[in-house]
């Protein structure tokens, strides 16, 4: 069985499943990779939802035979294509009934990873595409009638050439969203209660932006550089989104780095990774242990066996099987 992965080129999606990229059958790529500057600029304003909404430009179809991908493998090949939603556009334009007319034994899959802009896609339009569908948040599934499957994870070396990086008790990384009043409150706390904070907000005007001599905004931010944060800081946060319950990559760093997690993020707190040696719930602020935060070490259980379990080698196995 050969897996084609047709991703994003975001770094954290390459990351999570860093574990089986280099795997020999196994093939991680996207849409405009190795596609020249020229092909690039006419494939933006080919797909521009801001001139689409304007004008519909027709014959998108004419890309699915550019795609580098498309003519890489043998028509004999027992082949999975794993589509991420950054696909969803170019599925809705014939990529999949393409690809199925000259592989005609293929699987076709869909798993999506950002639930926001899952809910903003074209995904009722293109479903019956697909062969099985899957999103990493366990009530949407229910709610969309598709497969859930957990986030998987992978382990990365930590990258030590952010040198701006301080040492610190509690840190963020995301964006601000429905949060921003409460990540707000809570940076108060921490400062009341002398808890040092490494917080990187994501996403916020700058109009609105507090405390910008400490806190740090940002538009965007690496993930590598998100993990070298947390290798310089005792505890993580980790803040539910409003209309969402699922949990982040934050608690599976935990897991996976032996740092430990303040959530209030109930469905973390009644799932099986939950450690209240290394994780924390809290309901409301003053809730928030500050030796928890400061003093108490993490776990040291061993967790092999859950990390195994969220290897993105366990989700190639289940979706082959499923």
């Amino acid at each position: 069985m050969k897996y084609v992965f047709i991703a994003s080129d975001r770094d954290i999606d390459r990351i999570l499943f860093n574990d089986v990229i280099n795997k020999e059958n196994v093939h991680y790529t996207y849409l405009t990779e190795e596609f020249t500057k020229l092909e690039m600029f006419f494939y933006r304003i080919h797909f521009s939802k801001k001139i689409n909404s304007l004008f519909n430009i027709p014959f998108k179809k004419i890309w699915n035979k550019r795609y580098r991908f498309v003519s890489l493998y043998n028509k004999s090949d027992s082949l999975i294509f794993i589509y991420f939603i950054d696909t969803f556009e170019a599925v809705k334009h014939g990529l999949v009934d393409s690809l199925k007319k000259k592989y005609t034994s293929s699987k076709h899959i869909s798993y999506s990873l950002d639930i926001h802009a899952f809910r903003n896609s074209c995904f009722e339009i293109i479903k019956d595409k697909f062969d099985k569908s899957y999103i990493f948040d366990e009530s949407e599934a229910k709610r969309c009638k598709i497969g859930y499957y957990p986030i998987p994870y992978s382990k990365i070396e930590i990258n030590n050439q952010y040198s701006d990086i301080k040492q610190a008790d509690l840190f963020f990384v995301g964006y601000g969203k429905s949060r921003f009043n409460e990540l707000i409150k809570i940076y108060e706390f921490c400062k009341n209660n002398k808890i040092s904070t490494n917080f990187y907000i994501l996403g916020i005007d700058e109009k609105d932006q507090v405390y910008s001599d400490d806190i740090n905004y940002c538009n965007n931010i690496p993930y590598e550089k998100t993990i070298a944060i947390l290798n310089m800081s005792n505890c993580g946060l980790e803040l539910k989104v409003s209309d969402c319950d699922s949990y982040s990559q934050r608690v599976f760093e935990t897991l996976f780095y032996n740092k430990k997690l303040l959530t209030n993020n109930y469905s973390v707190y009644k799932s099986k990774y939950f450690d209240k040696q290394s994780m924390m719930f809290f309901r409301n602020i003053d809730e928030i242990n500050v030796d928890f935060v400061k003093i108490q070490k993490a776990s040291t259980t061993e967790k092999l066996a859950i990390c195994n379990e969220l290897s993105p080698i366990k989700f190639l196995d289940f979706i082959s099987n499923d």
